[in-house]
C-alpha cells in the first residue's frame, strides 16, 4: 500500500513484478495457478473500483495520446544530456558536478534547462549520473549494480539484492538512485 501511495506508476510495476518473481519463485505449480487466480480476481477489482488506480490509468492513458505527435520528455532528456550538455570531452569522461543553486552552472541548470527546456535530472536517472559524474561515474554505477547481482549471500539477506534489482530499474526513468531523500 506504501509503494501505490507514492503514485510513482514505475515504482509500482517494478515492485510488483520482483515480488512476484519472488512469490513465484519457490512454489509448487498448483500454488501458482492459485496465486496467479486470486491475483487477477484482486487485480480486476482494484481495477474497477479503486480511484487511486483510476486516475493513474487515466493519467497514463492522457499522456500516451497527448506524446503520440512529438517525442517523449524522457527520451529527449536522455538525448539532451548525454549528447548536448557536456561542454567538451573531459567534462563527458569525468563529468560537470552537481549544480549549484549560487553558481553559474546551477543557475544555467535551473534556468534555461529546467525553466525553458524543462529539462530534469530527477526525470532520467542514468543520464543524471552521466552529466553530473561523467562515463566513468555511470560505469562505477554499472559495475555496483552488476557486483551486487552476482555476489552471493545468505537467503535471510536476498531482500538487499532485490532492493538493488529495485534501485536499477527504477533509475532508468527516474532519478532514484541519487535522490537526496
Amino acid at each position: 500500500m506504501v509503494i501505490v501511495a507514492h503514485v510513482i506508476r514505475q515504482y509500482i510495476l517494478f515492485s510488483f513484478i520482483i515480488a512476484g518473481w519472488v512469490l513465484f519463485w519457490n512454489v509448487s505449480l498448483w500454488k501458482k495457478m492459485i496465486f496467479l487466480l486470486l491475483g487477477v480476481i484482486t487485480g480486476y477489482y482494484v481495477y474497477l473500483y479503486s480511484p487511486v488506480i483510476q486516475t493513474l490509468i487515466s493519467l497514463t492513458e492522457v499522456q500516451v495520446v497527448d506524446n503520440v505527435p512529438t517525442e517523449n520528455i524522457r527520451i529527449t532528456a536522455y538525448r539532451y544530456f548525454f549528447t548536448e550538455f557536456s561542454p567538451n570531452s573531459i567534462s563527458s569522461i569525468f563529468g560537470n558536478g552537481v549544480p549549484h543553486a549560487h553558481s553559474s552552472y546551477g543557475r544555467y541548470y535551473n534556468g534555461v534547462i529546467n525553466d525553458q527546456m524543462r529539462l530534469y535530472f530527477s526525470d532520467v536517472g542514468y543520464a543524471q549520473i552521466y552529466a553530473q559524474f561523467g562515463a566513468i561515474g555511470l560505469l562505477a554505477v554499472i559495475c555496483i549494480f552488476i557486483r551486487a547481482f552476482f555476489v552471493k549471500i545468505p537467503a535471510e539477506f536476498l531482500y538487499l539484492k532485490l532492493f538493488i534489482v529495485f534501485v536499477f530499474f527504477a533509475n532508468i526513468m527516474s532519478g532514484y538512485f541519487l535522490s537526496n531523500h
